[in-house]
């Protein structure tokens, strides 16, 4: 396993680039939304991995809406601990979830939309 704290966006090509060399075909996204979209963007657009890894959301964020669709539910400690146990043990109960990528005019992205149900 190998930890890389990006400081900025910037960064993110660089660090997927680091662990792609390093043969890591899991990537785990600590952080919010935001971060989960760059991370995405970046791979979209020149992926450094033979062929796409799993990515792993983990809930680094304020909001974390992707965390509750598709990444690891519960606090972070807890979601790692449950990522370090499902890799170790080939955890059944791990589940892949996959959403399609969309495309507008041309570009590649992930939407997301939000609503206030307030009263």
């Amino acid at each position: 396993m190998r930890h890389i704290v990006t400081e900025d966006s910037a960064a993110i090509p660089g660090a997927l680039a680091a662990v792609a060399e390093d043969g890591i075909g899991i990537v785990g996204i600590n952080g919010g939304d935001g971060s989960v979209a760059h991370v995405l963007t970046a791979l979209m657009h020149a992926s450094p991995f033979a062929s796409p890894p799993l990515l792993c959301a983990l809930p680094g964020g304020t909001t974390n809406v992707t965390v509750g669709d598709v990444g690891i539910r519960g606090g972070l400690c807890e979601s790692i601990l449950k990522l370090l146990g499902w890799m170790h043990r080939g955890d059944a109960r791990a589940m892949v979830v996959q959403r399609p990528v969309t495309g507008v005019r041309g570009a590649r992205g992930w939407l997301f939309y939000t609503s206030d149900a307030g009263d």
